[in-house]
């Protein structure tokens, strides 16, 4: 897991080598810091929920790009 706290291009660029890479990065948003992966691949969601140390049944939100994509997942 990698902590990318700088807004740059610099740190753009790593974090899509990290998750292009089934990596996980910890990212801030407006108001908190939020762990993220690639949520189409169960070895990511599977290292997410055990850091977070999340049960099983307790879903998390995920980013999709369209309606479509959405549906699939």
């Amino acid at each position: 897991m990698e902590v990318l706290d700088e807004f740059s291009q610099a740190g753009l660029e790593a974090a899509v080598r990290i998750l292009k890479n089934d990596g996980i990065a910890v990212l801030p948003t407006d108001t908190v810091y939020g762990i993220v992966g690639n949520a189409t691949r169960e070895a990511v969601v599977g290292r997410i929920f055990q850091i977070k140390n999340r049960p099983a049944e307790k879903a998390f939100p995920i980013f999709v790009k369209s309606l479509e994509m959405a549906r699939e997942h």
